[in-house]
């Protein structure tokens, strides 16, 4: 099986086919970052353990760590020692360092995703937030 180039300028064999003719598997991905789930859980739970957070992202412990400390170093997150445990505390008024993010107030982000889906009917006649997008509710 050959395979066009994206320049159209020659055919490569077997290009992106897996062994035995399979095409290979699509990559999983997140519209919110580790980062962004991150947040989301410790605005949540502040007195979440990094296991906790690890274990409900399924990502690990040295992550999760690494993605709090850019958190805080980023002026994003504060955390605060008490006894064993970290307590964690969201700063509302940061902004997002991506420049074109830059006018969205963090407090602002997590009340948003936070927010429950709405309940009244929407102009379809359909509830919640999947009826305003237009994909159709079961």
């Amino acid at each position: 099986m050959y395979v066009m180039t994206t320049t159209g300028q020659g055919r490569i064999p077997n290009a992106g086919i897996a062994e035995g003719g399979a095409m290979p598997e699509k990559k999983e991905w997140n519209i919110v970052s580790n980062h962004g789930a991150v947040l989301l859980m410790i605005a949540e739970s502040p007195e979440s353990t990094m296991r906790e957070i690890a274990l409900s992202l399924r990502i690990t412990e040295r992550q999760v760590a690494r993605i709090i400390r850019d958190l805080e170093e980023g002026g994003i997150v504060c955390v605060t020692r008490r006894g064993r445990q970290n307590l964690y505390a969201v700063h509302e008024d940061a902004h997002f360092r991506r420049p074109v993010l830059a006018h969205i107030r963090v407090g602002d982000y997590v009340a948003l995703m936070r927010a429950p889906a709405p309940s009244e009917p929407s102009l379809n006649g359909n509830r919640g937030a999947r009826a305003r997008s237009g994909t159709p509710v079961a």
